[in-house]
């Protein structure tokens, strides 16, 4: 449980097309805090493109930045539409092999809690951000595998939208010292 002065970090991860940009902003919303935007898709909006290797770099300082930014103007909570972690996964899905110090950081800059966005959802085409439903299933257990080897502590929200957002701020609120 954390303290009432430190702000907690809420990620909310997993594969492609599990409503985690959804949720992230829902429970923005309920908790009436900041949300840090998924850095690759405003990547891919104002690039009109995927990214390349070379890319990664300043998508991670645009994450860093945008936390910085975020955790000054919060007292309380922050919600993170994914986070380093995600950064890492997809790296090595696309990439093949990830540089250690993009490992370093996804490791010191992990969030306080995780929300796993089930892969329960449609599966949902996107015509550049996304792969198939095979795909996302197997990026899925990559998500949970990594949660778990990292012992980072997590919930799994599945369901409608309404059932993850209740879900999650349940799970929220019993972590949260008002």
């Amino acid at each position: 449980m954390m303290t009432k002065g430190s702000p907690i970090e809420i990620v909310i991860t997993g594969a492609e097309s599990t409503g985690k940009t959804t949720l992230a902003y829902l429970l923005g919303q309920y908790f009436d805090c900041p949300v840090v935007p998924e850095q690759l898709r405003l990547f891919v909006d104002h690039h009109g493109r995927l990214p390349q290797e070379e890319d990664v770099p300043g998508i991670v300082e645009d994450f860093l930045r945008a936390k910085r930014d975020a955790l000054k103007s919060s007292h309380r909570l922050t919600i993170f539409d994914t986070d380093l972690l995600s950064t890492l996964i997809y790296h090595q899905h696309y990439f093949g092999s990830v540089k250690a110090s993009l490992e370093a950081l996804a490791h010191a800059e992990t969030g306080d809690y995780y929300l796993l966005a089930d892969d329960d959802f449609p599966w949902v085409p996107d015509s550049m951000q996304r792969e198939s439903a095979e795909i996302r299933s197997s990026l899925q257990r990559r998500f949970r595998a990594e949660l778990e080897s990292r012992q980072l502590p997590h919930v799994t929200v599945s369901g409608s939208i309404e059932e993850r957002l209740s879900t999650a701020a349940a799970w929220i609120d019993n972590r949260l010292v008002l």
